[in-house]
């Protein structure tokens, strides 16, 4: 079953627990993400899992440019002005996984599934990449123990270090 709601705006209701709920650029629009994750985790069967991501606004060369002077900080909605722009937050990885944390007790970070391709060669190469390289933060992120090592697990089947 798919269900769409207004995070900001509707409860839940009764539902059946969830087993996948996913939150992918939403976070960073919401007046009450803390709430709206708080519900998500209670919604959620007893191992069930929430996807997660939002995206990264702090590259080095639209940082950089914001910094001289020379651009808006609107990153991803083209022709709004940063006035206008509907991100009400903006998350480093660290601020995001604190975020998860507040309702959640494993959070296993899969952010290499949106390097690009600087990022990827310094993975591959053994080396973290910097931030401003990467995508922003995406997680998976689940209260039970026997959840949480199914997503270590999925992860490292596909390549990936489950943090």
């Amino acid at each position: 079953m798919f269900r769409l709601y207004d995070l900001d705006a509707q409860p839940l209701g009764a539902l059946p627990p969830i087993d996948v709920a996913i939150c992918s650029d939403v976070f960073e629009h919401l007046r009450h993400p803390a709430r709206a994750l708080s519900a998500r985790a209670q919604a959620l069967a007893a191992d069930g899992v929430l996807l997660s991501h939002v995206p990264n606004e702090y590259g080095l060369a639209r940082t950089l440019g914001v910094m001289l002077g020379r651009r808006e900080t609107t990153q991803f909605h083209a022709g709004a002005h940063e006035r206008d722009d509907p991100y009400l937050r903006r998350c480093t990885d660290r601020g995001y996984r604190a975020f998860l944390e507040q309702a959640f007790a494993n959070n296993n970070r899969s952010t290499p599934l949106r390097y690009r391709r600087p990022a990827r060669w310094l993975s591959r190469c053994g080396l973290e990449p910097p931030y401003f390289l990467q995508g922003g933060p995406t997680c998976a992120s689940a209260n039970s123990p026997a959840a949480a090592q199914r997503l270590r697990a999925a992860l490292s089947a596909i390549g990936l270090r489950g943090a």
